[in-house]
């Protein structure tokens, strides 16, 4: 999704083109990992509630994926192939996991998974 276009995003999920969302999904779309309100709040131009009222319209039109962090935090990237993640305990960070490892669950569809525990930097101190 390197060459993504937001406003044919937005035309395909049948969303109106606004500048704020196209700036989202630019920042979305940049980003190695999910990114939450306080990751970004200094590049954008709207206040919390707009940041999430847009992430909602966002994930009802399937252009997002949200991640419940341990610190209480919703984190959002762009919708891609089903993968997992991790959520450090102590340091809140969260990443992709790109890995082979697939949990298989007869009868179920898996889409996301996030794991929980300590980091590589976290489980050294």
């Amino acid at each position: 999704m390197n060459n993504i276009n937001p406003k044919e995003i937005m035309k395909l999920s049948g969303l109106k083109i606004t500048s704020p969302r196209e700036v989202l999904i630019e920042l979305l779309n940049k980003s190695p990992k999910p990114l939450c309100y306080n990751d970004i709040k200094n590049d954008i131009s709207m206040d919390k509630a707009t940041f999430y009222r847009t992430m909602n319209s966002f994930e009802e039109a399937n252009i997002v994926d949200t991640i419940d962090s341990s610190d209480k935090k919703r984190y959002f990237e762009l919708k891609k192939e089903p993968h997992s993640h991790f959520s450090c305990n102590i340091c809140h960070a969260i990443e992709c996991i790109n890995s082979s490892h697939v949990i298989e669950l007869p009868g179920y569809k898996i889409q996301s998974i996030t794991i929980h525990g300590l980091c590589t930097i976290c489980n050294k101190k």
